[in-house]
């Protein structure tokens, strides 16, 4: 990466960032296209690779880019002192949506490139994904296991829940306007629906 794209406008930047997020976050690496990304960001091809090279430089630094981004957000938002584990989830999406204000598709970019296996770029994001994972385990390890009820089975109720909270983010971020804030309502709606069935609730 050609580090004379920080010299850039941020205006600029964050619109070549931006339109790049959101062709990666719809489709796998091999089909996302750098000519969609040209022209939703309308540049030309030839200054995208002047600073990128390429597309698994474009996606490299995509991925980078993205983790730092969500960190800092996520380290401001969400409590160290927290330790209910709806609470914790509803803390880390507060810091997706604050993220999403400025970068709409970030977080479900970071999401897709969890699934990636195109072996062009998975070395490259390798080690950085294996530090996301450990970043959000780290939150987790501090939820108290007591809260559940006694006969549910945490790791396939937290299965459940991770999968129902991917469905509406797939579905959203799909509409023709996204608009992250609707998404985030939607998933408060869904956790608040399922706390009680999985959590013990107290005064």
């Amino acid at each position: 990466m050609n580090d004379k794209f920080f010299d850039l406008k941020k205006e600029k930047q964050d619109k070549m960032i931006n339109a790049a997020l959101k062709i990666f976050s719809l489709s796998d690496y091999r089909r996302a296209s750098t000519d969609d990304v040209v022209k939703m960001a309308g540049i030309s091809k030839g200054l995208l690779f002047h600073y990128f090279t390429n597309k698994a430089g474009l996606y490299d630094f995509l991925y980078a880019y993205s983790l730092k981004y969500l960190a800092i957000e996520l380290y401001q938002t969400v409590s160290i002192k927290e330790h209910d584990y709806f609470e914790l989830l509803k803390q880390i999406q507060k810091a997706h949506l604050l993220v999403m204000k400025q970068y709409p598709y970030m977080a479900a970019f970071l999401e897709k490139a969890e699934e990636e296996t195109d072996e062009e770029v998975v070395p490259l994001i390798a080690a950085k994904r294996a530090e996301r994972k450990k970043e959000y385990e780290a939150i987790f390890d501090r939820a108290d296991r007591n809260g559940w009820k006694e006969n549910v089975n945490i790791e396939l109720a937290t299965n459940i829940i991770h999968f129902t909270l991917k469905g509406i983010e797939h579905t959203f971020v799909r509409l023709e306007e996204f608009i992250p804030e609707e998404m985030n309502k939607r998933i408060e709606e869904y956790l608040n629906f399922l706390k009680p069935a999985m959590y013990e609730i107290t005064d």
